[in-house]
């Protein structure tokens, strides 16, 4: 049981450790959920884009 405590003290220097271990999950988490939204909004973009496109192929069709 002493090792664990050992371990997870770091020898006087976890303090500094799982504070960059927080941050960087932190940091990580929020790049994640960052780039969800932005693939979101991406594809919806491009769903619009492609109606826009199918709508004016479909009003610039030449008649006969």
């Amino acid at each position: 049981m002493n090792e664990i405590y050992i371990f997870f003290g770091m020898g006087g220097y976890a303090l500094y450790v799982w504070s960059s271990f927080g941050f960087t999950l932190i940091i990580m988490l929020s790049l994640l959920v960052k780039s969800y939204k932005n693939n979101k909004y991406n594809l919806k973009t491009y769903e619009e884009l492609k109606s826009y496109s199918k709508r004016f192929k479909e009003n610039n069709v030449k008649k006969p």
